[in-house]
């Protein structure tokens, strides 16, 4: 802080390629690269004065919250 550097973290869920091929393979829902990216430019564009500490970005019908 002392240096006006914030920092975030992104928490994002089963992200990958949405290709007809790929969604035959991987049947779990899944985000695209782009709405992952989206969320991090969101992050970086807030004013100086503004932190976004942390946010977890889900496919809504991921069944499972971890990945283990």
């Amino acid at each position: 802080r002392p240096f006006g550097i914030t920092c975030g973290c992104l928490h994002p869920g089963i992200t990958g390629d949405l290709t007809k091929n790929a969604a035959k393979t991987h049947p779990d829902p899944m985000m695209s690269y782009e709405e992952t990216a989206a969320t991090a430019v969101y992050m970086a564009c807030q004013p100086p004065d503004v932190n976004i500490l942390e946010v977890i970005q889900l496919p809504r019908e991921q069944p499972y919250l971890g990945r283990g």
